[in-house]
């Protein structure tokens, strides 16, 4: 029985809980028309003080959906860098540390072509 119960308690310690994500999101309207959702989210930074921040880049038959982020910052605590290439950035911070990020999403320019009718949609 003791066995059971030791291995038992091995094979849950390797089922850690998913690390804490908190999101808050809040529309910005103007005239009466959203104009972008401000996005703050808050996790623990990796062990070794830098994090890669993947922005998305297709969904849905759309590419370069990064483009659609504006005001990508830090709030408190540490850097934001370039990554290797227009869809990554590298976040510094102290080791294990809480950080929080902000940014908005807006419209992307295809988006913006398709309501003025410069770009077919499929039917």
């Amino acid at each position: 029985m003791r066995v059971l119960a030791a291995t038992l308690a091995l094979l849950c310690a390797g089922f850690a809980a998913p690390a804490r994500v908190d999101y808050t999101l809040r529309p910005e309207m103007a005239e009466g028309a959203l104009q972008a959702v401000r996005v703050e989210l808050a996790f623990r930074g990796d062990a070794d003080g830098e994090t890669q921040i993947e922005l998305p880049s297709s969904w849905g038959g759309e590419g370069e959906l990064w483009r659609g982020i504006d005001d990508l910052r830090v709030v408190g605590g540490a850097t934001l860098a370039e990554g290797d290439s227009p869809a990554t950035r590298v976040l510094r911070h102290t080791p294990n540390a809480r950080v929080t990020l902000s940014y908005r999403i807006t419209k992307t320019v295809r988006a913006r072509q398709r309501r003025k009718g410069v770009v077919a949609t499929a039917r």
